[in-house]
């Protein structure tokens, strides 16, 4: 996860955190973020907004720019840099329980997400330094604090492919001949049996998708 810090200026108010598009780990904690600054400084909360900026789109992991208020309007009496850093790190880490409470073996949860402890004596848990993790028969992957990706989408930089994590962290994935189709977002995606998704082709069922993977009406 990268988020870059700013003040914002023009004339407005409150803060916004901006994103690029289809990484809902971002989207996530831009929400988080943007509630807790708002909160803490008593400002309107502007929300997320999606901006084409090289800092969010040519970053390879989630990445998120947040706008903590507006420096040439009333916002800036209650500019406050300790306030505002508590509120970013609420909004990231939150209450992550990651080193205090009772670890199992295998999969656990608190208020962010899920991760997978194999070693849970020794707090082992995966991250996405482990890539891709088999478990009974499901793939997952992790990110750098150890959750396992949930309704996102996953680039694989190195084959250039797209991947999908569901509701259940699981990757999204057909049999062979045969894609499983999945509505994402208002749009209609197709995986095949490895978990990669169909771009800019006719898929085995016959249908069209355009460069973005998204089903052609």
């Amino acid at each position: 996860m990268y988020a870059e810090i700013h003040i914002n200026a023009g004339g407005g108010t409150g803060p916004e955190v901006l994103v690029f598009g289809k990484s809902e780990v971002a989207n996530q904690y831009a929400d988080k973020v943007c509630n807790e600054l708002s909160s803490a400084l008593n400002l309107p909360n502007r929300g997320v907004k999606t901006r084409n900026l090289i800092v969010l789109n040519e970053t390879i992991m989630p990445a998120i720019l947040v706008e903590c208020l507006f420096a040439d309007s009333d916002d800036a009496n209650v500019y406050d840099p300790e306030v505002i850093a508590r509120a970013i790190v609420s909004g990231l880490v939150g209450d992550d329980g990651s080193s205090n409470g009772e670890w199992k073996l295998g999969w656990n949860r608190n208020d962010v997400g899920w991760w997978y402890s194999p070693d849970p004596i020794n707090k082992y848990y995966y991250t996405s330094d482990n890539g891709w993790k088999e478990i009974e028969g499901e793939w997952y992957i992790f990110d750098s604090r150890g959750y396992a990706l949930q309704n996102s989408w996953y680039h694989d930089e190195n084959n250039n492919v797209w991947y999908y994590l569901d509701e259940n962290c699981m990757m999204v994935r057909g049999s062979k001949d045969k894609p499983l189709w999945k509505w994402i977002n208002g749009k209609c995606y197709a995986f095949d049996e490895d978990g990669k998704m169909y771009c800019d082709c006719v898929t085995p069922d016959g249908f069209k998708v355009d460069e973005s993977g998204a089903w052609i009406k």
